[in-house]
């Protein structure tokens, strides 16, 4: 008998409230308690470079967990079309929400060290020695950053690590190229994922406004970002991709055969009405077929994530232009 590995609730999702407006009750709480405490032990640190800080603690926390319940959502929609016993659909779910020991260890060492990592390179960018990272009027941005750092790791590793379990899902999905339904609802999943890192990046204008910060505050942050928000995106949809474009070619080939039998010649028996009937059946159905998106999107989902996709540029867009008109007015 394989030895069983303990797991445990993802400590994010332990957050959350119950109820059905916990998740925003939870961010509004997050914010509540950070902001006074911050203050509280506040040295010298700016009032965009806090907003910044609580903000992203009070946004990643409830739109983690709301990605997750979508995510369980999604997977008890597509669970009558998986091949699996009912031991293994709950191990499959059990793995959105939990992880093991050293899987917590190690996403928790990462934040730790991209952490320290980034707080040494912006005492080296303002010329200070890296042992003033823990002077004591620094005490505010460092334990901040460090749990902006812990949540986007956390939120960020474990939406990875579920959009590959729904890849290899999609895998063993059965496919209906006239019922796209399943197929959708891995799409939705993806593009409500994306939401969690287009909404952080769009918290970064709060840093471009501070006077105080200059590149080194955000840019790690910012990129580290990019390349989880396109994996995010297409981790969960391609192995669907790539099977609707090889069942499509299938199916088209399977109606030339077809046509080739009822058709030999080029010229068409008009008084074979059966075979006409046939042919013309066959033709609505190719065009039926042809028709059918390769890609397992809608187009509300698709609106959804242009819209995601457009919220940082305007935001930095409106920032540079308030800071601008700030500047032509002072």
């Amino acid at each position: 008998m394989p030895e069983l590995i303990p797991v445990y609730r993802i400590w994010m999702l332990r957050l959350i409230l119950p109820g059905r407006f916990g998740k925003p009750m939870t961010g509004l709480l997050i914010f509540a308690v950070l902001w006074p405490f911050l203050t509280f032990i506040s040295g010298d640190i700016s009032l965009y470079l806090k907003l910044f800080l609580v903000a992203t603690c009070s946004y990643i926390v409830p739109v983690f967990g709301h990605i997750i319940d979508r995510t369980l959502s999604a997977f008890d929609e597509i669970t009558p079309m998986l091949d699996g016993t009912e031991a293994e659909i709950a191990t499959w779910r059990r793995q959105f929400t939990h992880r093991d020991a050293r899987w917590l260890l190690l996403v928790s060492t990462a934040a730790i060290v991209l952490w320290f990592c980034h707080i040494s390179l912006l005492e080296w960018s303002y010329g200070r020695s890296i042992r003033d990272i823990f002077h004591t009027q620094q005490y505010t941005g460092t334990f901040a950053a460090l749990l902006v750092w812990t949540a986007m790791i956390t939120a960020n590793s474990t939406l990875i690590a579920n959009a590959i379990l729904l890849a290899d899902l999609g895998r063993n999905l059965k496919l209906d190229l006239l019922r796209g339904s399943t197929q959708v609802t891995l799409a939705k999943v993806a593009v409500m994922s994306t939401f969690s890192i287009v909404g952080t990046q769009a918290l970064y204008v709060l840093l471009v406004l501070d006077s105080d910060s200059n590149w080194v505050t955000f840019a790690p942050g910012f990129a580290i970002t990019v390349i989880p928000m396109f994996a995010l995106f297409l981790i969960p949809v391609w192995p669907m991709h790539q099977r609707l474009k090889e069942a499509k070619q299938n199916e088209l080939s399977a109606i030339d055969k077809q046509l080739a039998l009822l058709r030999p010649d080029p010229i068409i028996d008009l008084g074979a009405e059966n075979k006409l009937d046939q042919l013309n059946r066959l033709l609505t159905y190719r065009r039926e077929i042809r028709q059918t998106s390769e890609w397992p999107f809608d187009v509300p989902a698709l609106a959804r994530l242009g819209l995601y996709l457009i919220l940082p540029p305007l935001t930095w867009v409106g920032a540079a232009l308030i800071e601008n008109v700030v500047d032509s007015l002072v």
